[in-house]
């Protein structure tokens, strides 16, 4: 875990909170609530309609065990409603085993042992994407519009990983109250393991991520009360800010929140366009370039 506090000039602060992983989250909202600043945390006493949970507690659990089922079944079906293409760079290969996978027959038919094959992805050598999902959200965001954008991300990840490439995923969210700033940012798929949705599902598209688990870890990190009135504006440019100072191996990639880039669900690869257009002007360059969609 990394924390940074950095005060300006003119006295603001920003408050940069950074996870390793999704155990160190919910280790660090363990901490005692500033109760100077959060008299009425939303952590705690949001609404049902509003997080889409009934608890803090409820929401912890999805988020350590993957129980959000229903996420997991809306997820798979907003992927295969997405109906874009497989990439034509699979980066796979053929290797044969003792065993597993399917008959090599001229292989068997004179008695090699390795008679086996199987398909395997090749990764491209030091090829790692950063992958940034900004989940910051107006209260009035429609709950298909964060799962589909959700399974837009992660089909990226999957033709990512499948053309040869390794990806970390980090969720983040930035905002901003008169002046002061405050990032939190998770790792929640790491390069080196098999991406897993439903791991994943719960940090990029239950409302709760946002609404109960880093606003947790916002009561118990900024000490200024004015903060506790909407918890502050949600702001792209301070989760991009703090993404530019990331001096990380491989290339970086920043989904801007679906307020920051009109999303619709009739065209999400119009989203996707945009966001690509969007790395390119931040950064230079967009790594999502290396394949078709």
């Amino acid at each position: 875990m990394t924390q940074v506090t950095i005060t300006n000039k003119k006295g603001n602060i920003t408050s940069w909170v950074e996870w390793d992983n999704i155990s160190q989250l919910m280790k660090y909202c363990e901490k005692p609530i500033n109760r100077h600043a959060f008299s009425d945390p939303s952590s705690i006493n949001g609404r049902q309609s509003f997080t889409l949970t009934n608890s803090f507690e409820e929401a912890m659990h999805m988020l350590q065990y993957c129980t959000w089922d229903l996420g997991f079944s809306e997820m798979r079906d907003a992927l295969r409603k997405l109906k874009l293409d497989d990439p034509e760079n699979k980066a796979f290969r053929i290797v044969n085993y003792l065993y597993g996978g399917i008959p090599d027959i001229p292989r068997y038919l004179n008695n090699h042992p390795m008679n086996m094959k199987r398909l395997i992805v090749t990764r491209k050598e030091q090829k790692i994407i950063n992958m940034y999902v900004d989940i910051s959200c107006s209260c009035g965001t429609d709950t298909k519009v964060i799962m589909s954008r959700g399974a837009l991300v992660c089909y990226t990840i999957d033709v990512l990983e499948k053309s040869g490439f390794d990806v970390n995923l980090h969720v983040v969210e930035g905002s901003t109250s008169n002046g002061d700033k405050a990032v939190f940012c998770t790792r929640v798929h790491s390069n080196d393991e098999d991406f897993n949705l439903k791991r994943v599902v719960y940090p990029i598209a239950h409302p709760s991520m946002l609404r109960r688990t880093y606003f947790r870890a916002m009561e118990v990190t900024v000490d200024k009360s004015h903060w506790s009135c909407g918890y502050g504006r949600q702001d792209d440019d301070t989760s991009i800010e703090f993404v530019r100072t990331k001096t990380l191996q491989g290339a970086t990639f920043f989904w801007p929140s679906v307020n920051k880039i009109h999303y619709d669900l009739e065209k999400p690869t119009d989203y996707l366009d945009k966001t690509v257009e969007y790395n390119k002007k931040e950064f230079g360059t967009s790594c999502i370039n290396l394949y078709n969609h």
